[in-house]
């Protein structure tokens, strides 16, 4: 009898673990604190924007508009998106570096563990790719569809499953659904980054709830093994 309890019970364990290795997280308090941390850095920054979009409704779509029409302008832009990738890269360096030296870690050791998807390799072909995809859009002055590229962005990481912690079903859908208003925004030709940041902003919200509630389950989970 008391075997059949113990078996049962290490399936349920095997089970509860094997849910974490589908969604490609591993069952680590730092690993899921980290993510916790990085989401809530990108739902603040997208939400400053976005209060700055909506106290002025014409201020994105004057700047879109204006790269497009003054090619010095466009420089101006690209240059301005590049200090803030480079201030943004070298605050998350300096940070997570910290984090590490704190756990008595190696770097490398520390990234892989706690957040695999930004592998330095990894990390930063994937922002030089990106940022070689906007430059271009700005200097060809097709400014006003980088609303559209930005979702396009959000459907690459829903895809690979980097960034959100979200299920297999919640990123396949949600992708799905994202294609169909990029292309939507294409097509009207829209120079509002409102949308997109909605959009970012929503998904933001559901990861950290979803990695709260994993963080929750793991306590219960231990809780029960003591």
């Amino acid at each position: 009898m008391n075997t059949n309890t113990n078996l049962e019970k290490a399936l349920e364990d095997i089970n509860f673990l094997k849910s974490f290795i589908e969604n490609k997280q591993r069952p680590n308090r730092k690993d899921l604190n980290m993510n916790v941390i990085i989401n809530t850095i990108g739902l603040l920054f997208s939400g400053y924007i976005l209060f700055v979009d909506f106290n002025d409704p014409n201020i994105v779509s004057n700047v879109l508009h204006s790269a497009n029409n003054s090619q010095e302008f466009g420089l101006n832009l690209i240059f301005f998106i590049l200090s803030i990738l480079v201030i943004g890269l070298l605050f998350s360096g300096y940070f997570i570096w910290k984090k590490s030296k704190l756990k008595n870690t190696n770097l490398n050791d520390y990234i892989n563990v706690a957040i695999p998807y930004m592998r330095i390799e990894i990390f930063l072909s994937d922002l030089i790719i990106k940022f070689l995809i906007l430059s271009i859009f700005i200097a060809s002055k097709n400014s006003q569809l980088l609303g559209a590229v930005f979702v396009i962005f959000i459907v690459d990481y829903l895809l690979r499953n980097s960034y959100f912690t979200l299920t297999k079903s919640i990123r396949l859908i949600s992708a799905a659904i994202l294609v169909f208003i990029s292309a939507k925004l294409i097509v009207s030709n829209s120079a509002s980054l409102t949308l997109p940041l909605m959009i970012f902003i929503i998904l933001n919200i559901t990861s950290i709830a979803r990695l709260m509630y994993i963080k929750s389950a793991l306590k219960l989970r231990e809780m029960s093994h003591e």
